[in-house]
């Protein structure tokens, strides 16, 4: 993958391809993201939404989501810390939005 917008495409296909949101979050547990966690509620301002956020460790763990070359992931290792998802559901709609993020600690 080249890029976050690429990568956003990608988690956005695994969440709507799930049953449920707790089966996508047994996804996340399963390709070892962590934390995992939700927000939900009137935290979200809306009370039939909730948000699904994983962490995926780059420098423990190495690049998860390809970045199209050797060059380009060899970068990220190197300023990129944490691969942050946050995939937002909505009752009775299913996935909203998908946000995925390089985060410096």
């Amino acid at each position: 993958m080249g890029d976050t917008n690429q990568a956003e495409v990608c988690i956005h296909r695994i969440a709507t391809s799930y049953r449920d949101p707790e089966a996508f979050e047994a996804w996340l547990a399963s390709q070892k993201f962590e934390p995992i966690g939700r927000i939900e509620g009137m935290a979200t301002g809306d009370p039939k939404l909730f948000i699904i956020y994983a962490d995926w460790s780059v420098n423990r763990k190495g690049v998860l989501l390809g970045l199209g070359n050797y060059i380009a992931r060899k970068f990220t290792e190197l300023f990129s810390y944490t691969l942050h998802v946050s995939v937002s559901y909505k009752e009775n709609v299913g996935v909203t939005n998908v946000q995925v993020s390089y985060l410096k600690n």
